[in-house]
């Protein structure tokens, strides 16, 4: 999410007020896309203005039908989004795994590397590719990833995650060991 800009406020922009801040403004689209990914919960506050109200998600007349039958007069606790969410949780949890693909993380830390490093180790083998690169074979798509990976980053931390198979991808000067971890992990990915 992009903090507030100096955009002009509409009718039809959202704002996100998270960890502090307001971010915004977003167009209904966007936003739902955010609730599509898991960026934001029934229970995120948002406003139709940067200056609030700030409402749950799912008690935004606009946004409630994105998280079931929850009325968006009701007052109180957000529980019956909960067995909604646990419903859709149990059926990713479910689903087939998906199978391992290639991603490249472009990433520049302002902190240590080996907390970030960690993270994406618990998403799959990976090579450090160079100072702010990595190639990772993962079970999540970009987006997903990106989600688990921003957790752990700070307001000035930059990330961008890619699909990279095989046959879209070159290099040139990559030696010894990196370029051998880079032809394992995509032709693993490749044959999976």
């Amino acid at each position: 999410m992009t903090p507030r800009g100096a955009s002009a406020e509409s009718a039809s922009a959202w704002y996100v007020q998270a960890a502090g801040r307001v971010w915004g403004p977003y167009s209904q689209a966007r936003l739902e896309a955010f609730v599509e990914e898991g960026r934001v919960a029934a229970e995120t506050l948002v406003g139709l203005s940067a200056e609030g109200p700030f409402l749950p998600a799912a008690r935004q007349a606009r946004l409630h039908r994105l998280f079931g039958d929850v009325d968006p007069g009701q007052d109180g606790p957000l529980a019956d989004v909960a067995p909604l969410a646990a419903a859709r949780h149990a059926a990713k949890a479910a689903e087939p795994a998906a199978q391992p693909r290639p991603l490249l993380v472009w990433a520049v830390l302002t902190g240590r590397v080996e907390p970030f490093e960690a993270v994406l180790a618990a998403h799959g083998p990976f090579v450090r590719v160079g100072p702010d690169l990595w190639l990772v074979r993962a079970r999540l798509g970009p987006a997903p990833l990106r989600n688990a990976l921003s957790r752990r980053l700070t307001p000035a931390d930059r990330l961008m995650v890619v699909e990279a198979p095989l046959a879209q991808a070159a290099w040139f000067n990559v030696e010894g060991e990196t370029d051998r971890a880079l032809r394992q992990l995509w032709l693993a990915a490749d044959t999976d």
